[in-house]
């Protein structure tokens, strides 16, 4: 699986999460969340692998914003039927 493949994976599984929370709320925007995501993961990749991260603290700063995501489309009303 390439980058692009995995951005477009990361992009439908947060598209799909915003519409599992609801269309209320800021609107997210799913392709700009999941590059974020992938290059932040990037990153952190990067600094484990050179040694300036252990890999248990490259998880550990990827928590915080995967929980403002979850925080983001928890704030989202649920769609109604």
């Amino acid at each position: 699986m390439g980058h692009a493949d995995l951005q477009a994976l990361f992009t439908r599984l947060v598209a799909e999460a915003a519409r599992q929370t609801g269309e209320g709320g800021a609107p997210l925007d799913a392709r700009r969340e999941a590059r974020t995501l992938l290059a932040l993961v990037d990153g952190l990749t990067s600094h484990a692998l050179i040694g300036h991260l252990a890999p248990d603290e490259a998880e550990e700063l990827l928590h915080t914003p995967l929980a403002g995501l979850r925080d983001r489309l928890d704030a989202r009303p649920p769609e109604t039927a």
